[in-house]
């Protein structure tokens, strides 16, 4: 059943999430003088951003993972759903960043708010107790 989960929510994580840096990017160009040589268009930019910082998205969202799943108390599935579900929330937060011109209040506003749902649910639901106790 895991590796069902994975190989479709890998499948979903591929080809129906948005490119986080679709909003974040314009066309690559290079100006010498007053000639504008464009180099590289915006999709394949944004493209080619996702292919290396997908890595780091997914590394992150691993580690995210970790503070509510327990390797040797869950289950694998529990794991599977929960990377799903904040693959999905890390990729929405770079997308909802570019969209509001990836502004320094705009980026302080959605990590604030994120990492405060993160402190909130584990004060509510004691998840050092359960680790630990």
């Amino acid at each position: 059943m895991y590796t069902i989960l994975a190989i479709i929510f890998a499948y979903i994580r591929q080809f129906y999430l948005p490119n986080p840096f679709e909003t974040w990017v314009g066309d690559l160009t290079m100006t010498i003088n007053e000639l504008t040589i464009p180099l590289l268009p915006a999709p394949l930019y944004a493209f080619w951003l996702n292919a290396v910082f997908g890595g780091i998205i997914g590394y992150i969202t691993y580690k995210v993972v970790g503070l509510y799943y327990f390797k040797r108390v869950d289950c694998p599935i529990k794991g599977c759903i929960l990377y799903m579900f904040f693959y999905i929330v890390h990729t929405l937060c770079l997308w909802l960043i570019g969209l509001l011109n990836h502004d320094l209040k705009a980026f302080l506003i959605v990590g604030t708010l994120y990492v405060l749902i993160h402190i909130l649910y584990n004060m509510l639901f004691n998840l050092e107790y359960y680790r630990y106790g």
